[in-house]
């Protein structure tokens, strides 16, 4: 017998409180906001636009540079700063962009990032840190402080999946020259290679129908997916139960609703979908009245053969 493991209160709670279809894009992030600077000494250029965008300056020997994007699910930004000697040199970089993220969708975290110093006997300043920030908190953050002896550069790889809601993706890279002559001369470098990828999990590969239910969250119709989603939150975070395949059903046009296995026919597979669910709740309840029984055991044999 079919049974969901949530019951029916909180699965109509988790709807009530979903994003409406109306205020949420399927699929896709929605930036909301971007600053982007870089700063060698006194020398400072600075963005707030979206999309592309490259940045250099210079003082002396001191520079900093960045080249950022922000596209289609797409968070990108590399570049370098150098903060030559003599003391009060310093070169910084910052980047920080805040979306909006609806239901259904993962992250893949790549890329390098490194800060270190130069000197003769004199471990100088230079860090680097990336974090991305959610509705749950810290989703993850990396930290160099070369002054604390900790490796020169590290990998960035990760992924997971993220609950709807408002990120902030932020990297931020300084340093500093220090001493005085060439005796105790210095300089605090950094650099960076990062791209944050934000994939809708709807539609991809071995997804189920959307219109039977599965333990696995998301269907294989990237639309229809979308639609239920942007509604019921539950159906791309945790599973797509019986709750998810009648909301497909009222929503999205199902090629064949009563194709239970998405065989492309009604057949003795069906059949033994809808008697293993029957006096229950479940993707079988072709009537909606809330039990598999008799009349949807019309429903199925009245559609019998191919779809």
């Amino acid at each position: 017998m079919f049974s969901s493991p949530h019951s029916i209160s909180p699965r109509l709670a988790a709807v009530a409180v979903a994003c409406l279809a109306s205020t949420c894009v399927a699929q896709s992030i929605s930036p909301t906001s971007a600053t982007r600077e870089v700063q060698a000494n006194a020398a400072v250029q600075s963005t707030s636009a979206f999309g592309p965008w490259s940045g250099g300056v210079s003082s002396g020997s001191t520079s900093a540079s960045q080249s950022s994007d922000i596209g289609a699910n797409l968070l990108a930004m590399s570049g370098s700063l150098h903060a030559h000697w003599p003391a009060g040199n310093t070169a910084s970089t910052e980047y920080t962009t805040s979306f909006s993220v609806p239901p259904g969708m993962s992250y893949v975290l790549s890329g390098t990032m490194s800060a270190f110093v130069s000197s003769f006997g004199y471990n100088g300043p230079g860090w680097s840190a990336l974090t991305l920030t959610g509705p749950d908190g810290l989703v993850f953050s990396y930290v160099i402080e070369a002054f604390t002896g900790s490796p020169p550069s590290i990998d960035l790889s990760g992924d997971g999946s993220l609950v709807p809601g408002d990120y902030t993706l932020h990297f931020e890279a300084s340093g500093q020259g220090f001493g005085s002559s060439l005796m105790t001369s210095g300089v605090s470098d950094a650099s960076w290679d990062v791209s944050l990828q934000l994939n809708g999990i709807c539609g991809s590969g071995g997804r189920g129908s959307c219109f039977v239910s599965h333990p696995t969250p998301s269907c294989s119709d990237a639309n229809c997916c979308g639609e239920v989603c942007s509604i019921d939150s539950f159906c791309c975070e945790f599973e797509w139960d019986w709750v998810c395949v009648n909301e497909a059903t009222s929503m999205c046009e199902a090629p064949c609703p009563v194709d239970l296995n998405g065989s492309g026919a009604v057949d003795a597979g069906d059949l033994a979908i809808l008697l293993g669910e029957w006096g229950g709740a479940g993707s079988a309840d072709f009537n909606s009245n809330g039990v598999v029984e008799g009349g949807d055991l019309a429903v199925l044999l009245g559609a019998w053969g191919p779809c």
